[in-house]
C-alpha cells in the first residue's frame, strides 16, 4: 500500500510542474503576442493614419485579442496549478508519462485501473504492488523540463529588437505618437502633413449671408487638390492656383465646422463663426390714389420702385430684426430716424422722388436701400372722330372714340360759320356715360343753320377729363369744314355720271344682243353633232365668260345708279321717287334664277351631256333675252328720266334768273349803286341766260335721243326777246339810262315767267299725258291677256277632250299658233309699256317670256299629237298669266294712285276728262250704286236657281259684282276722308265693314240669304247715316248725277281679290298640273275674267 500512496504522490507532482510549464509557456507567448501586435499596429498607424473609427476598431480588437491570450494561456494554468479548477487526470498523467517513459509504458496506466477495482481482492493488489515496486525507481519530475521554456524566450528579443532599432534610429514617434493616438482612438490627430494651411482671412461670416473661405498652402509637398468636409459631405475646393484655394459656404445660418483633406492629409476642425444680420422681417407698402381717378388701393410687400398716380398717399410699414439704427429719406430730406424694431409713416405724392432707407446694427451690418417713386401724371384725354354727311338731309354724323386715364367730364361739339357775320363758336353738349372709354355717335343738322350755296362751316369736338389735382385737361378733335355745294357744282357732277351709266348700260346691251347670237350659233352646231366635242365646250366656256363680264358689268351699273341717286338727292328733284324705283328695277334685273343656271351651266362643262347642254342654253337664251330687255329698257328709262331731272333744272334756274333780275330791278329803281356796278350785275344775268339756252338745247337734244318723245314748247323766241332785253339793259345802264334799262328789265322779268310757265306747263302736260297713256296701255293689255287666257281655256278644254287619231288637231295646232302670236302682241305692249313706265316690275317681262315659251312648246307637243304633255305646258300659260294678271292689276293701281296725288291741270280742255278730274260721288250716288247692285246680286241668284236648279252664278258674273262692290267701297273711303270727325263716321265704318263681307260672300260665291239680310241691313244704315247729317245741320247740296260704273275707270277690286286668292295662286305656281280640271277650269275663270264684262 505504502508503494501505492507513493505513486499517487508523485502524480500530484508531476501535474503541479506540468501546469507551471503552461503558465511559463503561455507568459511567453501572452508577452510575444502583446508586443507584436502592439509594435505592427503602431506601424501601421504612423504610416496610413487611420481615422478613429478604424483606431477604435483596431483598439478593442487589440485588447480583446491579447485578452484572450492572458486567459488562455496564463489565468487557466494558474487556476489549474492552484487546483481552482480540474486539471489533467490520473490516466492523463499516466499517459503523459508513459510516452516519456518506456520503462513504465502502460504499467503506470494499469495500476490505475486495478486500483478502481475492487480492493478486497488480494489478486488485484498483489499485482498492484508488484507493478508499483517495479515503477516507484522512476523519477516522475524528469519528464517535464522546465528549461526549455528558455528556447521560447528567445523569441521575446524579436519585438525588443524591434523597439530598440525604432529608438535607436529616432524613429521613436513611429511608437509612441501612434500608440498615443490608438490609445486615444475617439479623438482626432491631424496627420502632420508635409505642409501648412494659412487662412487670408478671419472665419468670420454674417448671417444669411454666402461666406467664400480663400486659404494658401505653403510647404514641400503641395496637393494638387483639396478637399472640404462638412455636415458629412465632402466637396472639391475651388483651385485658384498652384498654392491658392477657396469654397463657398451659401446661406449660412450658424457656426460651421468644417476640416480640409489633401495629399492623403486632414486637417484640424475649423469652425466658422457667424454673427447676426440685420433683417427686415416685413414690409407693407399701401399705395391709396386719388378717389376721382376711381382706382383701388394698392399693397406691396416690398421696398422697391414704386408708380403711383400724382396726389396718391403712400403708407409704409416696416417690421426689423437684429437692427439697432434706421434712417428714412426723401429726395435727401430726412423722414424719420428711429431705432425701433418696427415703424410706420406715410406722406402724399405730387411729384418723382429719389428715396433711401438705411439700417445696422451694432456689429456694423446693414444696408441701404435706395428706390425711386414715380408719379403718373393725368394724362391727357383722347379723342377719335369719322364722320359721314348725308346730304339728302343735310345731317353731319359724327362717330368716334374717346377716352381718358380715370375719367371723362364732358364732350363738346363746337361750330363757326366762317362766311357768316357772327364769327363766335357755338357750343354743344354732347350726352356721353360715365366710361373710361367709349364710342359716341352725333347728328348735327344743318338744315337749322340756313346755310347758302357756298358757305362754309367749320366744327370740331373737344373731350374734357375730371382731373381734379390740376383741373379738369381738353383735347380737340381734328377740325372739319362742310362746304355747301353750289348747284352747279352738283349738277355737272350729276351729269358726267349720267354719262359714264348710259354708256355702260349701251355697252351691256349690246353685248348681251351679242351674247345671244353665240348662244343661237352653239345651239346650232349641236344639232350636227352626237356628242360635245372639244370647240363646242370651248364655245360654251366662251358664252359663260361673256355672260359673267355683263353680269359684273351690270354691278358696277348699280353703283354708278347710286352714286347718281346719292347726287341727284343733293339737288332735292322731285324725280327721287322715280330714281329710286329705277334703283330697284337695277338692283333686280339680275335674279338668284340666273344664278344659279350659270353655276349648274358651269358644272356641266365638265360633262358631254348634249342634250343637258342644249337644255341650259335654251333656258340661258331665254334669260339672256330677258335680260337685253331690261337693260334696254333700263336705259330709255334712264334717258327719260334724265330729261325730267333736265327740265326741273331748268324752270329752277329760269326762276333763280327771273328773282335775280327782279332784284336788279329794284336796285336800278331806288338808284343807290353806280351804273357801271349794275350793268356788270346785268351781263352776269345775261350770261345765266345764255346758260339757260344752252341747257334747253341740250334738253331738245336729250328728247330726240328718246324712242317716245315728249312735247316740247316753241321757246327760241322768247329766248331771243330775253336775251335781246337783257343785252339792251345793260347798254342803258353803261350810258347811265336807268329808266330805260329799268323798263327792259320788267320786260325781262315777263318773259322769263312766261318762259318758266310754259316750261312747268311741259313738264306737268308730259307727266299726266304719259300717266294717262300707260294706263290706257295697260287696261288695253289686260283686255288682251284676259282674252288670251279665254282662248287658251277654251283651248286646253277642247286639247283635253280630243282623240290622238282626231283630224281636228290641225284646228288646234292653228289656234295655238294664233295665240302664239297674240301673245307676241301683248309682249311687244308691254316691253314698249314698260320702257315708259318705270312702275312695271321686271318679273312682268319674265312672265310674259314663260307665256310666249309655254306656248310654243304647246304647239310643239300639238304637232307631235303629245296631249298630256301639251295640256302641261299650256296649265303653265295660264299660271304665267293669272300672275301677269295680277301683278298688271296692282301696277295700274299705283298709276291711278299717282295720277290722283298730281296737281289737277284741268284748266287745260284736253285735261279735263282725265280720270283724276273727275268728280267724286256724294253719298247719296254711292246709295244709289249700292241698290242697284244688290239688287243684281239677288237678280243673278234667282236666275242661278232657274237655270241650274241651285243658287250659283258664273265667275265672270261674280267677279263683275265683285269689281262693283269694291269701286263702290273705294267712293265711301274717299267721302269719309274728305269728312273726317262727322257725326256719321262710326255709321260708314260698319257700311264699308258690311261690304267687305259682300265682297267675301261674292268672291267665295257663298251669296245666301243671310247676305239678302245684309244688303237690306246696309241699305237702312244708309238712311241712317242721312238722319245723322241732318242733326249735324249738313245736306247734300251737290246735285245727284247718275252715275254708271266705268269698267275700265277704277281697279281698286283687284286690291280685295289679291289678297282672298294669293294662296290660291301659289297652289297653282308650286304644283298646276296636279289639279282636278274643274278646279283648274273654275280658277281660270276666277282670274281672267275680272276684266270682262
Amino acid at each position: 500500500m505504502e508503494n501505492k500512496d507513493n505513486i499517487y504522490k508523485k502524480l500530484d507532482q508531476f501535474i503541479r510542474k506540468y501546469y507551471l510549464n503552461q503558465l511559463i509557456k503561455g507568459s511567453i507567448l501572452s508577452l510575444l503576442s502583446i508586443l507584436l501586435l502592439f509594435i505592427t499596429i503602431s506601424v501601421f498607424e504612423f504610416y496610413l493614419k487611420f481615422d478613429v473609427i478604424f483606431r477604435t476598431t483596431l483598439f478593442w480588437l487589440y485588447i480583446i485579442i491579447n485578452s484572450l491570450m492572458i486567459l488562455n494561456y496564463i489565468v487557466v494554468p494558474i487556476l489549474k496549478l492552484f487546483k481552482f479548477r480540474n486539471g489533467i487526470k490520473y490516466s492523463d498523467a499516466a499517459k503523459i508519462l508513459g510516452k516519456h517513459f518506456n520503462e513504465i509504458d502502460d504499467k503506470l496506466v494499469n495500476i490505475l485501473e486495478l486500483a478502481e477495482m475492487d480492493k478486497s481482492n488480494d489478486l488485484i493488489n498483489a499485482s498492484i504492488e508488484q507493478k508499483t515496486a517495479t515503477i516507484s525507481p522512476v523519477p516522475f519530475l524528469n519528464a517535464i523540463d522546465l528549461k526549455r521554456n528558455i528556447k521560447h524566450g528567445y523569441w521575446l528579443l524579436i519585438p525588443f529588437v524591434l523597439l530598440f532599432v525604432l529608438f535607436i534610429s529616432g524613429k521613436q514617434k513611429v511608437i509612441t505618437d501612434s500608440s498615443e493616438r490608438i490609445i486615444k482612438h475617439n479623438t482626432f490627430f491631424e496627420p502632420e502633413a508635409p505642409y501648412s494651411i494659412i487662412f487670408e482671412e478671419n472665419l468670420v461670416a454674417e448671417q444669411y449671408d454666402d461666406f467664400l473661405i480663400k486659404f494658401r498652402v505653403e510647404g514641400d509637398e503641395i496637393p494638387k487638390n483639396f478637399y472640404i468636409e462638412y455636415q458629412n459631405n465632402r466637396f472639391m475646393v475651388q483651385n485658384k492656383s498652384n498654392n491658392s484655394h477657396q469654397f463657398l459656404f451659401k446661406n449660412i445660418q450658424k457656426e460651421e465646422n468644417f476640416r480640409l483633406n489633401g495629399g492623403g492629409y486632414k486637417s484640424k476642425n475649423y469652425s466658422i463663426k457667424v454673427i447676426p444680420k440685420p433683417i427686415i422681417k416685413n414690409v407693407t407698402t399701401k399705395i391709396i390714389p386719388p378717389k376721382y381717378t376711381k382706382l383701388k388701393a394698392e399693397k406691396l410687400n416690398s421696398i422697391e420702385n414704386i408708380t403711383v398716380v400724382e396726389g396718391s398717399q403712400v403708407d409704409w410699414k416696416i417690421d426689423l430684426n437684429n437692427i439697432d439704427s434706421v434712417l428714412f429719406k426723401l429726395n435727401s430730406k430726412k423722414i424719420i430716424e428711429k431705432v425701433d424694431n418696427s415703424f410706420s409713416f406715410d406722406n402724399k405724392i405730387f411729384s418723382d422722388q429719389n428715396a433711401e432707407f438705411s439700417y445696422s446694427n451694432k456689429y456694423g451690418l446693414g444696408d441701404t436701400i435706395n428706390f425711386k417713386i414715380t408719379v403718373l401724371k393725368d394724362q391727357f384725354p383722347s379723342i377719335s372722330v369719322s364722320q359721314a354727311v348725308d346730304s339728302i338731309n343735310n345731317i353731319v354724323f359724327l362717330d368716334g372714340t374717346i377716352s381718358d386715364d380715370y375719367g371723362i367730364n364732358a364732350l363738346i361739339f363746337n361750330y363757326i360759320i366762317s362766311s357768316g357775320e357772327d364769327k363766335s363758336i357755338k357750343t354743344i353738349k354732347v350726352p356721353i356715360s360715365n366710361d373710361i372709354n367709349q364710342n359716341f355717335f352725333y347728328e348735327f343738322q344743318l338744315n337749322n343753320l340756313n346755310l347758302n350755296d357756298g358757305d362754309e362751316i367749320n366744327y370740331f369736338l373737344e373731350v374734357f377729363d375730371n382731373d381734379k389735382i390740376n383741373g379738369s385737361k381738353k383735347t380737340k378733335s381734328t377740325d372739319f369744314i362742310y362746304k355747301k355745294k353750289s348747284k352747279k357744282e352738283l349738277i355737272a357732277e350729276k351729269d358726267i355720271i349720267n354719262a359714264k351709266l348710259k354708256s355702260s348700260l349701251n355697252n351691256s346691251s349690246i353685248k348681251a344682243d351679242e351674247l345671244k347670237k353665240e348662244i343661237e350659233e352653239l345651239n346650232k352646231a349641236l344639232l350636227d353633232k352626237k356628242k360635245v366635242g372639244w370647240q363646242e365646250k370651248e364655245k360654251a366656256k366662251e358664252i359663260l365668260k361673256k355672260q359673267k363680264e355683263i353680269l359684273n358689268e351690270i354691278e358696277e351699273n348699280k353703283k354708278l345708279n347710286s352714286i347718281q341717286q346719292k347726287k341727284q338727292s343733293d339737288l332735292n328733284s322731285t324725280t327721287q321717287e322715280k330714281q329710286k324705283k329705277l334703283k330697284e328695277l337695277m338692283d333686280n334685273v339680275v335674279d338668284d334664277e340666273l344664278k344659279e343656271l350659270l353655276e349648274e351651266f358651269e358644272e356641266l362643262l365638265n360633262e358631254d351631256d348634249k342634250e343637258k347642254l342644249k337644255e341650259l342654253l335654251d333656258k340661258l337664251d331665254l334669260k339672256n333675252e330677258d335680260l337685253e330687255k331690261e337693260l334696254d329698257r333700263e336705259l330709255e328709262l334712264f334717258k327719260q328720266l334724265e330729261f325730267e331731272q333736265k327740265t326741273e333744272e331748268i324752270i329752277e334756274d329760269i326762276n333763280k334768273l327771273k328773282n335775280e333780275q327782279e332784284n336788279l330791278k329794284k336796285e336800278t329803281d331806288l338808284n343807290k349803286k353806280d351804273s357801271d356796278e349794275l350793268s356788270k350785275e346785268q351781263q352776269k344775268l345775261e350770261d345765266s341766260m345764255q346758260d339757260i339756252e344752252k341747257s334747253i338745247d341740250e334738253l331738245e337734244d336729250k328728247n330726240n335721243k328718246l324712242e317716245n318723245k315728249n312735247t316740247m314748247p316753241e321757246t327760241e323766241d322768247i329766248e331771243k326777246d330775253i336775251s335781246k332785253l337783257m343785252k339792251e339793259s345793260a347798254e342803258d345802264l353803261n350810258n347811265k339810262k336807268k329808266k330805260s334799262s329799268s323798263k327792259k328789265q320788267k320786260e325781262s322779268v315777263e318773259k322769263l315767267e312766261e318762259l318758266e310757265n310754259m316750261m312747268s306747263a311741259m313738264q306737268q302736260s308730259n307727266s299726266e299725258e304719259m300717266q294717262i297713256e300707260n294706263m290706257e296701255t295697260l287696261r288695253e293689255i289686260l283686255d288682251n291677256l284676259i282674252i288670251l287666257s279665254f282662248t287658251q281655256e277654251e283651248l286646253i278644254e277642247k286639247t283635253n277632250d280630243i282623240k290622238v287619231t282626231s283630224s281636228e288637231f290641225v284646228s288646234l295646232v292653228r289656234k295655238q299658233k294664233q295665240l302664239v302670236l297674240d301673245s307676241k302682241i301683248i309682249e311687244d305692249s308691254l316691253f314698249a309699256l314698260s320702257k315708259r313706265a318705270v312702275k312695271i316690275q321686271s318679273k312682268i317681262n319674265t312672265e310674259i317670256t314663260q307665256i310666249k315659251d309655254n306656248m310654243k312648246q304647246s304647239q310643239n307637243y300639238l304637232e307631235e299629237r303629245k296631249i298630256k304633255k301639251s295640256s302641261e305646258k299650256q296649265q303653265f300659260v295660264m299660271t304665267s298669266a293669272n300672275n301677269l294678271a295680277l301683278l298688271l292689276s296692282e301696277i295700274l293701281k299705283n298709276m291711278q294712285m299717282d295720277l290722283s296725288m298730281m296737281p289737277s291741270s284741268c284748266k287745260k280742255p284736253k285735261n279735263c276728262n282725265n280720270p283724276k278730274n273727275s268728280n267724286s260721288m256724294s253719298m247719296s250716288d254711292i246709295k244709289k250704286a249700292q241698290k242697284k247692285l244688290n239688287e243684281k246680286m239677288k237678280n243673278g241668284s234667282k236666275n242661278g236657281k232657274k237655270n241650274k236648279g241651285k243658287n250659283k252664278m258664273s265667275s265672270k258674273e261674280l267677279m263683275q259684282l265683285a269689281r262693283k262692290q269694291g269701286l263702290i267701297k273705294s267712293e265711301l273711303e274717299n267721302m269719309q276722308n274728305k269728312n273726317k270727325g262727322s257725326k256719321g263716321s262710326k255709321i260708314i265704318d260698319e257700311i264699308k265693314k258690311q261690304m267687305e263681307e259682300n265682297e267675301y260672300d261674292i268672291i267665295n260665291n257663298n251669296i245666301s240669304n243671310t247676305t239678302f239680310e245684309r244688303l237690306d241691313e246696309l241699305i237702312e244704315n244708309f238712311i241712317d247715316y242721312d238722319k245723322a247729317k241732318k242733326e249735324e245741320g249738313e245736306e247734300e247740296k251737290r246735285e245727284s248725277e247718275e252715275w254708271l260704273i266705268d269698267q275700265k275707270g277704277s281697279n281698286d277690286f283687284f286690291d280685295e281679290i289679291v289678297k282672298k286668292k294669293r294662296k290660291q295662286l301659289e297652289l297653282i305656281n308650286s304644283n298646276p298640273i296636279n289639279f282636278k280640271p274643274y278646279y283648274k277650269k273654275e280658277v281660270s275663270k276666277y282670274f281672267n275674267s275680272i276684266y270682262k264684262e
